[in-house]
């Protein structure tokens, strides 16, 4: 079996699973990969080979422990996510922004938010990168959050009336 072999030249399974996969011409990573999605249709036996060499799935690996897969959550969900992540750091450890307009979230402040962990900081800059390609009723999420980027409803003066009147009809 070349997976043992594999194992007996001192390959890793981190290797298989994000390095080089290619061994002695066949695709070992993708083949242990497989193996993972399909654990429990593996027979005991050969789950019981599999951890021998210690190339079982992690532990709480979600394409074994979860008999159904999630489905795709939409973009007004994810962003929902920042939102609360936002009011939760409002609350707990103060402004978002400084008097410069600068992120002042620390790059390790993660909220729990419906169970996922949410990397506040990194969020902001992508949702900074995006606002402006938000329908309104997603840009209005972030108001009152004291974000610089983020526009009140009507405040650039009834110049993109018409963009939004079109955008409502398209939707």
């Amino acid at each position: 079996m070349r997976l043992r072999r594999f194992k007996a030249e001192g390959g890793k399974r981190a290797e298989l699973l994000h390095g080089t996969r290619v061994y002695l011409g066949e695709d070992l990573g993708k083949w242990l990969c497989e193996q993972h999605v399909r654990w429990k249709e593996l027979h005991e036996r050969q789950r019981a080979v599999l951890e021998e060499l210690r190339m079982g799935p992690a532990a709480g690996d979600a394409r074994v422990t979860s008999a159904v897969p999630q489905a795709r959550r939409g973009r007004k969900e994810r962003l929902m996510e920042v939102v609360i992540a936002a009011q939760r750091h409002l609350d707990e450890a103060g402004p978002l922004v400084d008097e410069a307009g600068q992120l002042r979230v620390a790059a390790d402040y993660r909220a729990e938010v419906e169970g996922r962990e949410v990397q506040l900081k990194k969020r902001l800059y992508a949702v900074r990168a995006r606002y402006d390609s938000y329908p309104p009723e997603l840009q209005a999420l972030f108001v009152g959050l004291g974000l610089p980027w983020v526009k009140a409803p009507g405040a650039d003066g009834g110049v993109d009336d018409l963009a939004r009147a079109k955008c409502a009809e398209v939707t």
